[in-house]
């Protein structure tokens, strides 16, 4: 059982990054489509997920990209001091996210 939810919430992060992926692409307006973006059959199928994520699994995956959009600003700063001889600008965004 505990397997089951660990791979659940490493499936909720992938869906999380793929989603912070799209928000710094498309922008704020995106934010709206997190739900059905999250939900998204092609999306999961993508990310090797083959079973429907429970409403759990989806909440996770909302918060984990909501907050750190929310907290993007701090989360680039602390980044960028901590990584050395690299700006944000350098950085591709699957990296920075991540």
């Amino acid at each position: 059982m505990e397997h089951m939810q660990n791979r659940k919430r490493s499936q909720a992060r992938m869906l999380a990054l793929q989603a912070l992926c799209t928000l710094e692409a498309v922008g704020e307006a995106f934010r709206t489509e997190l739900p059905r973006f999250l939900a998204d059959p092609e999306n999961l199928a993508d990310l090797g997920i083959s079973e429907t994520p429970d409403g759990d699994m989806l909440q996770f995956a909302r918060q984990l990209a909501d907050g750190a959009w929310v907290d993007r600003k701090s989360l680039d700063e602390r980044l960028e001091k901590s990584a050395a001889h690299w700006s944000l600008t350098r950085m591709t965004p699957v990296d920075r996210n991540l």
